[in-house]
């Protein structure tokens, strides 16, 4: 058995932009454009949604149930222990991992980042940051996750997922899918409500193309509409991470 499973992170209790996961896009929920995407992938054998025990996300599980969409409830906080449970259950050799903030996932960009962790035998393969933001995905071997459960003690190694490999590399294969140009300026991840407008606007453009379109044609219509472009261009990259690394350091004062 070589099989590949997809986890998508989604809850209901996002911070700067709550229960954005069931927002529509032409109809469809955030979650659910997501996983159709998603569903074009060459290499994912099977996606299992990945949330969370609290009652918040009593409504995205409705919805995950109504769709038939599989689904692991675990840890808010300690998504980690989230990810080894749910593979605990959903067992496989290599997980893809995708936040549920890219409604826009691109499965071509997803494939080749496999196609690169399967051809160099890594332990762990991500996107270089050359990519724009929105397209995000990251492949480990279920090992390594088990590995990094029993190793990662920092509050913020055990709500991102694989930040552990970062401050602890060595001993592990690591590699980076590079992209052949500097894409980013380019953001239609979904974090806040700027996010949101050029999401809308992404997906009023190509309509019932919305779940085809791919990775270039989205990048054209940003760069050809600037009032677009400029909509959530202030945001920092990755702020997330950067709060709870922030929140860590003064924790530790």
């Amino acid at each position: 058995m070589n099989k590949t499973i997809a986890f998508v992170q989604a809850r209901m209790s996002s911070t700067r932009l709550p229960k954005k996961v069931l927002r529509e896009i032409n109809g469809i929920p955030v979650i659910d454009h997501l996983v159709c995407r998603l569903e074009k992938s060459a290499y994912i054998d099977e996606i299992v949604v990945l949330t969370s025990t609290n009652s918040e996300n009593d409504e995205l599980v409705s919805f995950l149930e109504r769709r038939k969409i599989t689904y692991f409830r675990g840890s808010e906080d300690n998504v980690l222990s989230r990810f080894v449970g749910a593979l605990n259950i959903y067992e496989a050799d290599n997980v893809v991992r995708i936040t549920g903030d890219s409604p826009f996932i691109c499965p071509e960009i997803c494939d080749a980042l496999i196609k690169k962790f399967f051809d160099t035998g890594a332990d762990y393969a991500y996107l270089d940051e050359r990519f724009a933001e929105g397209v995000d995905c990251e492949v480990i071997k279920a090992s390594t996750l088990h590995n990094i459960d029993t190793l990662a003690t920092l509050p913020s190694e055990r709500e991102h997922v694989t930040l552990y490999l970062f401050n602890n590399p060595v001993g592990f294969k690591i590699e980076l899918l590079e992209n052949a140009s500097d894409d980013s300026q380019f953001r239609f991840t979904l974090d806040t409500v700027e996010d949101w407008s050029v999401i809308e606007k992404i997906g009023k453009y190509f309509l019932d193309k919305s779940l085809d379109v791919n990775y270039e044609a989205i990048k054209r219509f940003i760069a050809s509409n600037e009032d677009v472009f400029n909509l959530n261009k202030h945001i920092v990259r990755n702020e997330g991470l950067l709060i709870s690394l922030e929140e860590e350091r003064h924790a530790g004062e």
